[in-house]
């Protein structure tokens, strides 16, 4: 799952889903300025877990003002063991995707407290 910033698209800001062969835009929104932060952030289901979801969802969006802005969530089980065989853990990493180069400014975590 990756939030990307595309400078020479029309949607600035996209949520791609990317399990084996799927590779599934779920979101993108135009009008988000550079200057707003992604994120990332872990949130329990609000009803709790079930069979059909599991313990949290994971979701991505952008920060303005000090405030998160959801823009797609995915249930975290596809970014484990439950669903992901081998796969030992939820991470956060930088990829390139297709023929061009990524540039990390800057990185950070921060616990913003449970939801």
């Amino acid at each position: 799952m990756t939030a990307e910033r595309i400078p020479a698209g029309p949607d600035p800001l996209r949520v791609r889903v990317v399990i084996g062969p799927l590779d599934q835009t779920l979101a993108a929104q135009d009008g988000i300025a550079a200057e707003h932060l992604l994120a990332i952030r872990a949130v329990t289901y609000p009803e709790g877990r079930g069979l059909s979801q599991g313990p949290d969802l994971i979701e991505l969006g952008w920060v303005r003002d000090g405030v998160f802005q959801a823009l797609a969530a995915v249930d975290g089980r596809y970014l484990s063991t439950e669903v992901a065989s081998g796969f030992t853990g939820q991470v956060v990493g930088v990829e390139a995707v297709g023929n061009t180069d990524a540039t990390l400014a800057r990185f950070a975590y921060q616990a913003i407290g449970s939801s």
